[in-house]
């Protein structure tokens, strides 16, 4: 069971510390951020009369998929807030509030995972589950003592884990426009508006890469396989031996596709052996009623001859005299040997 509530406190206070960096407008440049902030669209002699201008955002320092300033109790700070987390742990920290009834420690009342919703370059937008060695470190980090005789400098008695990015290693990830209103994963029920009609559909369409469905790529492997296609030869090399690979998501995704082809062989393998296991077994068993029948059907004959001899009229010997009597057996001994 992992401390979750305490990755919330620490997740919230780095929020906070945003939020209040922000209203306090520490700045090194008057003037360069406002002119971003405000600048304005001009419109041009071809744009439509419904045309609606791109208006940029009321701060740079932001997450883009937490900007909605109009609903956040610090308004743009909160956005502020938000970019910060993501800056320092790595993602937005939020959580399965659907499983807090059924899935959740019984004395400290908090859920068991961590999720992060990274807006990072080169790293899924996806809101992604941690696992469990990532969510351990980051709880170990947290409850480290420092050591009282180590001098100002020294290196932490456990290494810093933040931020913490996400890669192919972590396949339990949802959409973000799933995560709210589907799944119950969030932080605060205000963080994020639901998406409109218009942009579900947009967001539905997005085409599915490796980055952010890591799963995909062995998918595409996979039915390349089923339709008869070869492999790339990066692959073709790499199973084959001639070729090796850094430790990475290319190796990762090589090794799975292996070890499912493999289970697969085995698969089959198995299912050959008990087919012929079975269709020896069921050709043993049709001899055997074969034979049966075949020895119900000779004892039924012998029965039907038995029957027979047994219901055949007594033939009457007239033997009146020792000479017919030997007649009578020569001539049934010669029939016999006819």
């Amino acid at each position: 069971m992992f401390n979750t509530r305490l990755i919330e406190m620490v997740a919230v206070a780095l929020h906070q510390f945003g939020v209040l960096l922000h209203k306090l407008e520490f700045r090194m440049h008057q003037g360069d951020i406002e002119y971003m902030t405000n600048w304005t669209m001009p419109k041009q002699e071809y744009d439509h009369d419904d045309w609606e201008p791109w208006v940029p955002f009321p701060t740079i320092f932001n997450s883009p998929y937490y900007v909605n300033s109009d609903i956040y109790p610090e308004g743009v700070a909160d956005m502020v807030g938000y970019w910060a987390e993501d800056r320092i742990l790595g993602g937005v920290v939020v959580f399965n509030r659907r499983d807090k009834l059924d899935a959740k420690d019984d004395l400290t009342n908090e859920s068991t995972n961590i999720y992060l919703h990274p807006c990072r370059a080169k790293v899924t937008f996806r809101v992604t589950q941690l696992l469990d060695g990532q969510q351990q470190a980051f709880v170990d980090f947290l409850l480290a003592k420092p050591d009282p005789a180590a001098a100002p400098g020294d290196t932490l008695p456990i290494p810093c884990p933040l931020p913490i990015i996400v890669d192919d290693r972590n396949r339990i990830r949802v959409s973000p426009e799933d995560a709210l209103v589907l799944h119950c994963i969030y932080r605060d029920i205000w963080e994020r508006r639901p998406l409109d009609r218009d942009e579900w559909s947009i967001a539905k369409r997005r085409p599915q890469n490796q980055v952010d469905y890591p799963e995909s790529g062995v998918e595409a492997l996979i039915i390349n396989k089923v339709a008869g296609d070869a492999p790339p030869r990066m692959l073709k090399r790499y199973l084959d031996g001639d070729d090796t690979l850094p430790e990475g998501p290319m190796k990762r995704m090589f090794d799975e596709y292996k070890e499912l082809v493999d289970r697969d062989k085995k698969r089959m393998k198995l299912n050959v052996s008990e087919e012929v296991k079975n269709t020896a077994e069921d050709e043993a068993e049709e001899g055997a009623e074969v034979r049966n029948e075949q020895e119900t059907e000779e004892e039924r004959e012998r029965d039907e001859e038995r029957e027979d001899r047994g219901n055949k009229p007594a033939q009457v010997i007239n033997v009146d005299t020792l000479e017919s009597l030997t007649n009578f057996l020569f001539n049934r001994v010669k029939a016999v040997d006819e």
